[in-house]
């Protein structure tokens, strides 16, 4: 009778799988995705409100992210703000809860709560600094740029190695430009410094993302306005450049492009072979690779167990999918030409290369994942081979990767700093992609000595239908 329930349990834990498939987190969302890539703010609201219930506690952090950035888009910056709000006491609050832990463990990692990528966390705090400008809250977004560096030296912490996605210069260079927006040009100097050491020891050498030639210039005139003469001095000789000359203009634009999205996260695998050694040693091989991963797992002593003989399996964990942007350069044009962007902030570059860091450590958690669930089946193949046949088919379909990730992020972040006379403005963002050029107007009043914060977001993509839906 046990038997028989272990049986009808297995069964309709595998009637269950079988029913929800094997869809990654974006081919669940995709008419959700669809809606962001035309625009349709309104209606991505609508869609990503019928999911508030399914997203539980699981995937309430994403929800947070979500709803935040629609109503960013959406013109509702306090809003937006309650939102990402409630995701940075999420992030905070995030701890190991045993039972979810232990779920994942035979299932697969989208059983846990979602826990915000590195870049996830930085570029939240860099939202919530552009809302409270729009509210005109700039103490708030003073306090914004702490929380970023605080962020940011945990990072530092964390990966020591100096070719890591230790620290975030965009994120950095941020905070100079809202400090120096508020007149804290001490504080201004030391957050372009220290994005300025950032792009040259991790951004150029790993990402490929150049110093901007308006930070370097951002550095220049801070030094100068700080009195640190010897400091400027040894940049321009450095650079080989000296600070522009003062603008004539009384007041100044600074304009944020978010371009294109960021990668989703997809499923790749591996095939491991299992080759059983002495003392209950089984080794999983993968001679493609050169790997070769231990792992202690029971064997009956009379070889009545799957053990006695090899077998292959297949390891799954995360990759990377880009979203190549529609448009890749962008210039406002004004009476004295077209100021281009520059790039600040690779976001596609930094998710490849911080997955590839923590590639092994993703790897080893998905093997351990399938060596308890495959001694969970040969105990239970001892008991019963039809039990224990069963629950080798329900580990065959909860063999999943955690394919989660903030999926509306920009996949880079462009910017330019324009000095303007005080009034009225009327200007064109000519964006740039495939031979083509489409020109959206911009309509601003600045008052003067007033350094106005703009972000225009532009979510289109290249051929979105190619993006996996199988």
């Amino acid at each position: 009778m046990q038997n028989n329930g272990l049986r009808k349990g297995l069964f309709i834990c595998l009637c269950l799988l079988l029913a929800v498939g094997c869809s990654t987190y974006y081919q669940q969302n995709l008419e959700y995705q669809e809606n962001i890539y035309a625009e349709d703010f309104k209606e991505a609201n609508r869609i990503l409100e019928k999911t508030r219930k399914k997203a539980g506690s699981r995937n309430a952090l994403l929800f947070q992210l979500e709803k935040g950035y629609i109503l960013s888009r959406l013109n509702f910056p306090d809003s937006a703000n309650t939102y990402f709000l409630q995701a940075d006491r999420t992030m905070e609050d995030a701890h190991t809860q045993t039972g979810s832990e232990i779920l994942a463990l035979v299932t697969n990692p989208m059983m846990k709560p979602y826990k915000a990528e590195e870049v996830e966390k930085i570029l939240l705090h860099y939202y919530l600094a552009l809302n409270f400008i729009k509210l005109n809250n700039f103490e708030a977004a003073r306090v914004e740029c702490r929380r970023i560096e605080l962020t940011l030296q945990t990072l530092s912490d964390k990966y020591p190695n100096q070719h890591r996605y230790r620290c975030d210069a965009f994120a950095q260079m941020v905070s100079g430009l809202l400090y120096e927006a508020q007149g804290e040009l001490n504080d201004a100097f030391i957050s372009y410094r220290n994005a300025y050491e950032c792009y040259q020891t991790v951004y150029v050498k790993t990402l490929g993302t150049p110093v901007p030639q308006q930070l370097k210039q951002d550095l220049l005139r801070t030094a100068r306005l700080n009195g640190f003469f010897s400091e400027k001095e040894a940049y321009e000789k450095e650079w080989g450049i000296k600070e522009n000359e003062i603008s004539s203009k009384k007041a100044e634009l600074i304009l944020f492009w978010n371009n294109g999205l960021g990668p989703i996260k997809a499923e790749n695998s591996i095939l491991f072979t299992l080759v059983p050694g002495a003392g209950g040693i089984v080794n999983f091989t993968n001679e493609e690779y050169g790997m070769t991963f231990p792992f202690y797992l029971p064997q009956d002593p009379n070889e009545k167990v799957a053990l006695s003989r090899v077998q292959v399996v297949r390891v799954a964990f995360p990759k990377y999918v880009a979203r190549p942007a529609r448009f890749t350069e962008a210039c406002v044009r004004t009476d004295s030409g077209c100021i281009s962007f520059e790039l600040g902030e690779d976001v596609t570059a930094i998710a490849f290369k911080t997955l590839e860091d923590r590639m092994l450590r993703e790897l080893g958690n998905a093997l351990l994942r399938l060596a308890v669930k495959k001694g969970i089946e040969y105990g239970l193949r001892e008991q019963d081979p039809t039990v224990g046949a069963l629950a080798g088919i329900a580990n065959a379909f909860t063999e999943k990767a955690d394919t989660r990730n903030w999926q509306t992020l920009p996949g880079n972040i462009q910017y330019l700093r324009l000095p303007l006379d005080t009034g009225n403005h009327t200007l064109y963002f000519d964006k740039k992609g495939n031979g083509k050029v489409v020109t959206d107007t911009l309509f601003i009043h600045l008052e003067k000595n007033e350094i106005r914060f703009l972000d225009i977001t532009t979510p289109e993509v290249q051929q979105p239908q190619a993006y996996p839906t199988w």
